[in-house]
């Protein structure tokens, strides 16, 4: 879970909040973030004056969420493991052959 946790007391712009969007990252900024800052719908604003549960809830329900959409994708640690895997003997195998094409080429023997 990545979320861009933002209190400020003053800002300017929220130049940060801005490339935290741009990441795709989910945004919790205090009221004093000015509302230009909100480039997308993955923005809420909490007032610094709001008990820090309001806080601690926002954060939550956002791990919450996440969690049940790849519960409802069916996500799989293991099987994105084991493709991660496979992939990556693909790309080994492949440098493999190529660098044993090469040294045929060049008359060496491996």
């Amino acid at each position: 879970m990545d979320i861009f946790v933002f209190p400020s007391r003053y800002e300017g712009l929220g130049l940060v909040a801005v490339e935290a969007q741009v990441s795709g990252l989910k945004v919790v900024a205090s009221s004093m973030v000015p509302s230009e800052a909100k480039i997308n719908s993955n923005v809420d604003f909490i007032d610094l004056n709001e008990d820090v549960d309001k806080w601690v809830n926002a954060v939550i329900k956002e791990n919450l969420r996440r969690d049940n959409r790849c519960m409802s994708e069916d996500y799989d640690i293991i099987q994105q493991a084991l493709k991660l895997q496979n992939y990556y003997r693909g790309v080994f195998d492949e440098h493999k052959e190529r660098n044993t094409e090469k040294h045929l080429v060049l008359g060496q023997s491996q």
